[in-house]
């Protein structure tokens, strides 16, 4: 009788192993395919705008009509890139930011100076 319990446990256990293994391997590919499928084209090298570009300058190959689009689009995706850039930026300087802050306090002080308004009044909270 034990025999036959410690081979059903013997079985259970291999089954389990090697369904978590099965498990896992799926798990990972579910992850890896989209990351693969959108990150082999920036390995393998096709050419860049740049380069379609300087091949075009100098040596008129390529269309100029299509080149033009997509110069067009990398400025756009750049742009947006750029932008992205800048605001992070933003957030960790903060240098940048306290100056401008004092910037925006001394310009709030000057405009209600134009305005003669009493300097005890303008610093009330």
């Amino acid at each position: 009788m034990r025999v036959k319990v410690r081979e059903f446990w013997n079985h259970s256990f291999t089954f389990f192993s090697c369904l978590s293994v099965a498990l896992l391997v799926l798990a990972l590919l579910i992850f890896l395919f989209p990351m693969l499928g959108k990150g082999l084209p920036a390995i393998v090298f096709r050419g860049t705008v740049e380069f379609r570009k300087l091949q075009y300058d100098r040596h008129h190959r390529g269309d100029e009509a299509s080149l033009q689009k997509e110069i067009e689009k990398t400025d756009q995706v750049r742009a947006e890139v750029y932008a992205l850039l800048d605001q992070f930026s933003r957030g960790i300087d903060t240098e940048s930011l306290a100056d401008e802050a004092k910037g925006l306090y001394r310009q709030y002080g000057d405009e209600l100076r134009y305005q003669e308004v009493p300097r005890d009044s303008s610093t009330r909270n």
